[in-house]
């Protein structure tokens, strides 16, 4: 693994592989369910990854993307979704990543 055997058991974790060909809303309860209880490291890394899609998502709103075109989901549902995995992260851990995650929920929500 190019990261390392530890970073590739930390992902492995947080990964749900058994969501190919399920909609949006169960791979996203699949995900949360399997958050719930991960150690903090795995939480850290997942935060990371959700507060880049989020900012990627926020820029490309700005920018005036259609995004509708490069998911199977609306903005509705990818809102639920971010909160959704969001909760079942901040479930008995604090983390600054958390706090930025609910900043950039709510500017994309706005836009």
């Amino acid at each position: 693994a190019e990261f390392g055997e530890r970073v590739a058991e930390l992902v492995e974790q947080m990964t749900v592989t058994d969501s190919r060909g399920l909609h949006y809303r169960e791979r996203k309860e699949r995900q949360a369910e399997k958050l719930k209880n991960a150690p903090p490291e795995v939480r850290a890394i997942k935060a990371a990854d959700l507060l880049h899609n989020l900012f990627s998502l926020v820029e490309a709103a700005r920018a005036g993307e259609d995004l509708s075109l490069k998911f199977d989901h609306d903005k509705e549902e990818t809102l639920w979704g971010y909160r959704l995995v969001l909760s079942s992260l901040s479930a008995g851990w604090t983390h600054p990543l958390l706090d930025a995650l609910e900043r950039y929920l709510k500017e994309y929500e706005a836009l």
